[in-house]
């Protein structure tokens, strides 16, 4: 009965143990203007209802949407962010909208969120491969943004189908380091090991190995 107990016991603790080591798996991101929840990418552009010259002539066999919830009262342009591939190359943002409503050229800001609504960016990009990342543009920040990967899809979800832990595919994180091994104590030294004798070799006599003759 005493052995069951200690195994039941030593099983529960192993279990605490690896559910506090356990990495997390996050879905979702925060960024400087909120939490990203969701992006995806896509090989059909969605529509924009008046678009813009620009927005006209961006063509690309890729769309990013970037889902996201804003901190209550932030400000929303196209202006605010790119993306960024891992090389380093910026993809502009060409069109936002909120919630659900259709991406528009005349409803390229959004002032004042009441931080509840969900916000979306569009971006056109040429290679959906590997890590990206949103930067700021409107002027050079510290703030060091993190890294998320897109998710194919044949279509954009809605907005209104992200759940509010969000659906981002995020790095694997790097794995735990080695645990330090543990020194190794110092061998001792046998009792007068080392140690030279006043007496090794014997004793000299009187004036031997000095160079001096003895005394008559």
């Amino acid at each position: 009965m005493k052995n069951i107990l200690c195994t039941v016991l030593l099983s529960a603790f192993c279990v605490c143990v690896y559910a506090q080591e356990a990495p997390v798996k996050k879905t979702s991101l925060f960024f400087r203007y909120g939490k990203i929840l969701s992006a995806e990418v896509c090989g059909s552009r969605p529509a924009i209802e008046n678009p813009t010259p620009v927005m006209k002539q961006t063509a690309s066999s890729s769309y990013v949407q970037i889902i996201f919830k804003p901190d209550r009262g932030r400000s929303l342009s196209i202006h605010d962010f790119a993306l960024v591939d891992a090389s380093g190359k910026e993809y502009p943002c060409i069109a936002v909208a909120e919630g659900d409503k259709p991406y528009s050229g005349i409803a390229w800001k959004y002032p004042d969120l009441d931080g509840k609504t969900y916000c979306r960016m569009l971006f056109a990009v040429s290679s959906a491969d590997g890590e990206f990342t949103l930067k700021f543009k409107l002027f050079p920040t510290r703030i060091e943004e993190k890294n998320f990967k897109l998710k194919s899809a044949g279509s954009f979800s809605a907005a209104g189908s992200i759940p509010a832990d969000g659906k981002l595919i995020l790095p694997d994180p790097p794995p735990p380091p080695k645990p330090a091994e543990p020194e190794q104590p110092a061998e001792e030294k046998k009792e007068g090991e080392g140690e030279k004798k006043d007496t090794e070799g014997g004793d000299k006599k009187e004036g031997e190995g000095n160079g001096e003759n003895p005394p008559e």
